[in-house]
C-alpha cells in the first residue's frame, strides 16, 4: 500500500481526503490519504517524519507551503518560480518539490473560460496562493499583475486604494466559513471589475462573490481549483496524464458533497 497525506494546520474541515479517496476507489489503487496536523515548531522536521511515516508523498497546504520550499533540493520549474510547494513526491531516496496550485487555477480558468490574455489583473493576498495565481496569470498571458497587500511592499497597493482592473482575486481566507459575513474589500470597489475569483469554496458564494455578483460581475468560487491541484498531484504520483473529463466528474462529485444540502461546516 502507498501511503500520502496531507500537510498542514487544523484539518478536519478539508475536503482533500475525499478527492483522493474517490480516486483511489475509482481506479482500485491500494493507497491510503490521511491527514497529518503538525505545530510550526515542528516543521523543520516534516521531511524526516514523512519517511519514518514511509509516505509516498504529501500534500501541504497553509500554512506551510513556503515553510519547507527551503528544505527541498529538487524542485520543478513553477515551484522554482513561485517560491512555495504543496505536492511532495519521494521515490526512493529522492524528495521532489511541486507546486500544483498554479496548475489547478489555470484549469479552473480553461474550465470557465476566462481569457486573461492582455488583462488587468488584481491578487488580494501575497501569501503562498497568491504566487501560484500570479505565475499561473504569468503563463497565460496576463498584462498587469498587482498585489493588494495588508503591509504592502513597493509595487504592490494597500487594501486602501482604490484600484480598478479587469479580474480581481481573492487568495486570501477572509469570507471563509465560519467567518462568512467578512469580505476583504469593500462593495464600491467590484463595481471598477467584470470578474471576482475567489479561492475560497466554503461557503460556495462569500460575501465578496455575493457582493460582486449584485453588481453583475462573473463570480468563480475556488472549488474546481481545489479538484484540478489534487488530481494533478496524483498524476505526479502514480506518473499518469488524465483526461480532462475526469477533472470534471470529481467535480461534479464534490460539488454535490459540498453544496447539496448548503452545509457550511467545512472549509
Amino acid at each position: 500500500m502507498k501511503n500520502y497525506a496531507l500537510l498542514g494546520r487544523k484539518l478536519s474541515h478539508s475536503y482533500s481526503k475525499i478527492i483522493h479517496e474517490y480516486l483511489f476507489q475509482k481506479f482500485s489503487w491500494d493507497a491510503s490519504y490521511s491527514f497529518w496536523e503538525m505545530e510550526e515548531n515542528l516543521v523543520s522536521q516534516a521531511l524526516k517524519i514523512s519517511k519514518e511515516k514511509k509516505l509516498s508523498g504529501f500534500n501541504i497546504t497553509v500554512p506551510y507551503k513556503e515553510s519547507l520550499f527551503s528544505q527541498i533540493n529538487i524542485l520543478e520549474d513553477a515551484a522554482k518560480n513561485i517560491g512555495a510547494i504543496n505536492t511532495i513526491a519521494i521515490e526512493k531516496e529522492q524528495v521532489i518539490g511541486y507546486n500544483t496550485d498554479c496548475f489547478g487555477f489555470q484549469k479552473m480558468l480553461e474550465y470557465f473560460s476566462i481569457d486573461v490574455q492582455n488583462k488587468k489583473v488584481i491578487i488580494l493576498g501575497t501569501g503562498g496562493a497568491s504566487k501560484a495565481v500570479a505565475e499561473a496569470l504569468r503563463r497565460e498571458g496576463a498584462n498587469t499583475i498587482l498585489f493588494v497587500s495588508r503591509s504592502p511592499k513597493e509595487g504592490q497597493l494597500s487594501y486602501s486604494d482604490t484600484f480598478d482592473g479587469d479580474i480581481i482575486i481573492n487568495t486570501t481566507p477572509v469570507g471563509m466559513y465560519p467567518y462568512v459575513e467578512k469580505s476583504p474589500i469593500h462593495k464600491k470597489i467590484l463595481s471598477n471589475f467584470k470578474i471576482a475569483i475567489d479561492l475560497v469554496y466554503n461557503p460556495k458564494e462569500t460575501k465578496f462573490l455575493l457582493e460582486a455578483k449584485e453588481l453583475g460581475l462573473m463570480t468563480i468560487n475556488g472549488l474546481f481549483m481545489l479538484v484540478a491541484q489534487a488530481i494533478r498531484s496524483e498524476e505526479i504520483w502514480n506518473h499518469k496524464t488524465f483526461d480532462i473529463s475526469l477533472y470534471y466528474e470529481v467535480y461534479s462529485f464534490l460539488e454535490g458533497i459540498v453544496y447539496e444540502n448548503h452545509d457550511n461546516s467545512r472549509s
